[in-house]
């Protein structure tokens, strides 16, 4: 009786793919869509690469060319998941020649990604202080800036939406001259913390500066991160404030590819620009009476 490879793969708790020699992904099992969390659709005609963490590209890119060559080699690459986790796997390639095809096994690495947590565990002990505010204890400028340009890279690399939101304390000076900075500092404390409980694990808070605040929203819409930013409206103005109520102006931006263009790449937006249509859209909302959200898409 022949053996049914499908459903032996099917059932591999091994991550199996197969690729172009060009690296695009032809076939995965479920495995490797459970362990990256994307639907099957999301997965084929993409490039393995997009799967792989920006710093690993080259190296993997080169392991797979040897392949080709019939080397097969077995080595260990940093990966990352549709919900902004990352996770190691060691992989075996090999390479088809009828057929010029790449066969990849991989199962997670757990010896380098004790080692590699360990590693990053003490990097970010280093670098909390300097990436953290330490009055709200949400990322800083510096540090949101430094992850949001990660998450760009990888939304642009994966053709994924990806929004930002501006969020302005309405009237903060008047409330700091009237109560002063002690409890001016404590609002945006509580503010701090109605981002905290209202967002997911995979988005990113920020204090941008002084009352204002930063919020990176992956894989959100222009239709989702205004559910978002709504919710996070509500919640301030609903929340019982001890001295005098506060609410919050927003602005929200989305970059998302042009799928029709000849190059999606070039027409998504930097992280720069996204944060630039956010702030105009933050000024609307100011001029439109404050406690309101705005999308750049709306002006």
């Amino acid at each position: 009786m022949e053996p049914n490879l499908d459903q032996l793969f099917n059932i591999c708790p091994e991550i199996v793919c197969v690729l172009k020699s060009n690296y695009t992904i032809q076939w995965v099992n479920p495995a490797f869509t459970r362990l990256f969390g994307w639907d099957d659709h999301r997965i084929q005609g993409r490039s393995f690469l997009d799967f792989v963490h920006a710093e690993w590209v080259p190296q993997t890119q080169q392991i797979l060319q040897s392949s080709i060559h019939q080397t097969n080699p077995n080595f260990e690459t940093l990966h990352c998941k549709a919900d902004g986790n990352q996770t190691y796997l060691t992989w075996s390639f090999s390479f088809e020649p009828n057929t010029e095809s790449i066969f990849g096994i991989a199962r997670e690495s757990e010896a380098l990604k004790r080692f590699q947590e360990g590693i990053l565990q003490e990097n970010f002990r280093l670098t909390e202080l300097a990436y953290t505010d330490s009055l709200t204890e949400l990322m800083n400028r510096r540090g949101f800036l430094t992850q949001l340009q990660q998450y760009q890279s990888f939304a642009t690399r994966t053709q994924r939406p990806l929004s930002i939101l501006l969020l302005d304390v309405d009237y903060f000076k008047t409330f700091n001259d009237s109560y002063g900075h002690s409890a001016g500092d404590q609002a945006l404390v509580l503010i701090a913390g109605v981002l905290k409980t209202n967002l997911r694990r995979s988005d990113l808070a920020g204090r941008y500066g002084g009352e204002e605040f930063i919020v990176c929203l992956p894989d959100s819409d222009q239709e989702g991160s205004a559910k978002v930013a709504e919710s996070l409206r509500q919640a301030v103005d609903n929340y019982g404030w001890p001295i005098q109520d506060l609410t919050i102006s927003i602005g929200i931006a989305t970059a998302i590819a042009d799928q029709d263009a000849a190059e999606p790449d070039a027409t998504y937006k930097t992280a720069k620009e996204l944060i630039d249509e956010a702030d105009q859209a933050l000024y609307h909302s100011k001029q439109s009476g404050r406690n309101c959200s705005t999308h750049y898409a709306q002006l």
